[in-house]
């Protein structure tokens, strides 16, 4: 009887066991063909019917073709997935469709007939990565891509939902034969520098120069900017010019330098210190392009304390200080971040590059060795920092383990200045701009002698032109010229670029968009500009 009972229940659990399986397969066959599914490129994080995952990798663009791990993508649109190791070949089977592709092969085959790819699949980063569209539109779903803000939408043909007709791939921006420069804004940012003799004796000064502007993906350029005349409590601000609505007579203000700088700190006797913003001289900010968070980097002038690093965008947080009494503290370049918690930055008076966590200590994390003091711009490319070394024109790459591992020279005379935006770095010599990508590839980007002026300001909300003429403008704020010339209406004539990098008495400060447009602090001129790279035709 008990053994009867035993077989009953055994057979039942069986049973049941055979249909929660077979639930289990329709619901994914059924959540395969509906889903919506969101993934952005750059982001490893991905929305699944408003439900977040996170993936083997993030998307990237591979020649402008975006590419995802295969097994993540086709498991999420419901297809049977297998690996063939030795041919390294994917198949995908899902919607009465057979889908096969080998890493490398520039042809696809679906249900037996062969395709030419515009991006064949690729193994990075040890994760095999497919192309998306290809793959969901060959299982029969709808792709689109927002360009502006690299997201991707995927969904069933049958879906009700509209899919705005954007292709896979960005839209191709039109790079203008003649690139033209706009005069952006007359009250540029003015900054504390400090001047050192004999690397020895060291004072401090204000200045007319911008040490520091970043552009962020919204359009908006931030800059340190110090005015004397200010209450103290306002002499440092971070201001902005907006590109699209910003007012070219008067920065915006976003954040003061005031009482939230105030921190307190341990001392190299371990006894607890006051610092006041009053002691802060900001020099440098920072942008993360990935987290869309602004850092600022400020030397002080005491004994104890060099240098002090704050996040300052969205919320003022203290990240880590420097308690001790060495020279040059403050001659940092980069500061950048892969996971937004360890902070990677620089002081190449040393040629040190330090890894710091929020509230902790830094820590040494590798030594540059160079036969001039290193000038460093950094970027992230597939999870990895690359280290533009401008002075000894070389590219290193940062290795986890702390090791800095050469992997191209740069081929140029003379650098006199870089930048970088997304996966490239920009150089500039006395001819122009140059765009560089981590292999040391080096192709023209601006040439000076082919720029073309626009005359007077410009307004960003009608998209004309205000002259430049005292009586529309306070004459102290006009473009400064040695020579002023006036036009036939009175306006100040303002010069052409003058690409001076060695001299000291006029720094050239300058960034990209993202647009891929150039945004130059002209010293000379005391003007903010922009080099139209990508646009129209005037």
């Amino acid at each position: 009887m008990l053994i009867k009972k035993l077989l009953k229940l055994s057979l039942l659990l069986f049973g049941v066991s055979i249909s929660f399986q077979y639930q289990g397969h329709v619901s994914a066959e059924s959540a395969g063909t509906n889903r919506i599914i969101t993934l952005t490129i750059g982001n490893p994080q991905a929305d699944i019917d408003g439900q977040k995952t996170v993936m083997p990798a993030a998307p990237i663009l591979i020649k402008d073709t975006s590419m995802v791990p295969f097994r993540f993508l086709g498991e999420l649109l419901g297809a049977e997935v297998t690996w063939e190791n030795s041919t390294q070949t994917v198949t995908l089977k899902g919607n009465d469709r057979t889908v096969t592709l080998s890493v490398g092969q520039p042809e696809a085959n679906v249900n037996g007939v062969s395709t030419v790819l515009d991006q064949p699949a690729a193994i990075v980063n040890e994760t095999t990565l497919v192309p998306l569209r290809f793959i969901a539109e060959s299982l029969n779903r709808n792709v689109a891509y927002d360009n502006a803000s690299k997201v991707i939408t995927i969904v069933s043909k049958e879906e009700t939902k509209p899919v705005p007709p954007v292709p896979d791939k960005e839209i191709p921006k039109k790079k203008l034969e003649h690139p033209t420069v706009d005069n952006l804004s007359l009250k540029i940012g003015k900054s504390y520098s400090k001047i050192c003799i004999n690397y020895l004796e060291c004072k401090s000064a204000k200045t007319r120069f911008v040490s520091s502007f970043v552009t962020d993906s919204n359009d908006n350029i931030y800059m340190i900017d110090y005015d004397a005349k200010r209450q103290i409590k306002y002499e440092y601000v971070i201001s902005l010019y907006n590109q699209k609505t910003g007012n070219n007579r008067k920065l915006e203000q976003v954040l003061n330098v005031n009482e939230k700088f105030d921190i307190e700190y341990l001392d190299k006797k371990n006894q607890l210190q006051s610092l006041s913003y009053r002691d802060l001289a900001p020099e440098k900010i920072f942008y993360d392009e990935k987290r869309d968070k602004l850092y600022m980097l400020a030397s002080v002038e005491k004994k104890d304390i060099k240098i002090v690093i704050y996040e300052i965008l969205p919320e003022v947080k203290l990240i880590t200080y420097n308690a001790d009494e060495t020279l040059f503290d403050e001659e940092n370049d980069i500061m950048t971040t892969l996971d937004g918690v360890n902070l990677i930055f620089s002081n190449t008076f040393f040629g040190s590059i330090y890894s710091v966590e929020a509230g902790k200590e830094r820590s040494l994390k590798a030594v540059i060795t160079a036969d001039k003091k290193p000038r460093l711009v950094s970027l992230i490319k597939d999870n990895k920092i690359y280290l533009l070394d401008y002075l000894n024109k070389t590219i290193h790459m940062l290795r986890e383990d702390g090791r800095l591992i050469e992997v191209a020279k740069v081929k140029m005379e003379k650098i006199g200045a870089a930048a970088s935006k997304g996966e490239f770095f920009y150089a500039a010599d006395k001819n122009g701009f140059y765009k560089i990508d981590v292999t040391g590839k080096v192709e023209d980007y601006v040439k000076l002698s082919e720029l073309r002026y626009n005359s007077g300001l410009y307004e960003p909300k009608t998209k004309t032109y205000d002259r430049l003429a005292t009586s529309n403008f306070n004459f102290e704020d006009l473009p400064y010229s040695p020579f002023i010339q006036r036009g036939p209406g009175g306006e100040v004539a303002v010069g052409t670029l003058e690409m001076d990098f060695f001299d000291d008495a006029i720094p050239v400060d300058f960034a990209v968009d993202s647009q891929g447009n150039i945004i130059i602090h002209d010293n000379e001129h005391k003007l903010l500009r922009r080099i139209n790279v990508y646009g129209h035709e005037q």
